[in-house]
């Protein structure tokens, strides 16, 4: 998808409560529940201990035909994850909205780089198991309606994602900055200088549109 002027923020809510709206430009905010996949995560510290991650990280947003979302779950749950592991796709997270009316699931793969995310997803889509797996999912019915796709560089102030308890109910907030024209550089300075100094006991994680 073509590169936005805007911030793509994953926060861990520990109470689950949202927060007074930013006040300026606009923004679009999430409520989501995390399915059983864990957090996955590579990163490597500099010299003056700050985290350094260079991968490609893809948010993918899947909107569910009427009385299909529980169809699209059970694949992700039963064949999706492991053919991504299959072809060396990273399962980041897997989240549905609290409030899922669009019958939505929102999930998020890392990849090296573009040319490895490419050549990962043109051999997952080619791989007969995922041929049969789609073509019998979908007896009953088509399953996804619309997908959106969001190619993201992690900010160099985003904190390492944690890796959780599966086991652990935990409530994730998506926030999506849009920033007032020529604004998004001081955007990202408020939140390396500022904003995060806030976060520090929640543990949120930042990313920024890729390209």
């Amino acid at each position: 998808m073509k590169s936005k002027n805007l911030i793509i923020i994953i926060l861990f809510v520990l109470t689950g409560l949202l927060q007074k709206p930013f006040a300026q430009g606009k923004q679009f905010k999430v409520l989501l529940a995390t399915t059983n996949r864990s957090w996955q995560y590579s990163s490597l510290q500099n010299e003056a201990g700050a985290y350094l991650d260079s991968n490609l990280y893809e948010l993918r947003i899947y909107y569910c035909e009427p009385n299909r979302l529980n169809a699209l779950i059970e694949r992700f749950t039963n064949h999706s994850t492991k053919l991504f592991e299959k072809h060396g796709i990273t399962n980041v997270g897997y989240w549905l909205p609290i409030s899922n009316e669009k019958n939505a699931l929102y999930y998020i793969l890392s990849f090296p780089n573009i040319e490895e995310k490419e050549k990962a997803w043109k051999n997952f889509v080619a791989d007969p198991e995922w041929k049969k797996v789609k073509s019998k999912s979908e007896e009953s019915g088509k399953i996804v309606a619309k997908i959106e796709s969001y190619f993201l560089n992690t900010t160099d102030y985003s904190p390492p994602m944690q890796t959780g308890d599966s086991n652990k109910s935990r409530v994730f907030e998506l926030r999506t900055y849009f920033p007032n024209p020529g604004q998004l550089n001081n955007l990202n300075n408020r939140f390396k200088n500022y904003t995060l100094r806030g976060f520090e006991k929640h543990g949120p994680s930042c990313w920024r549109p890729s390209g």
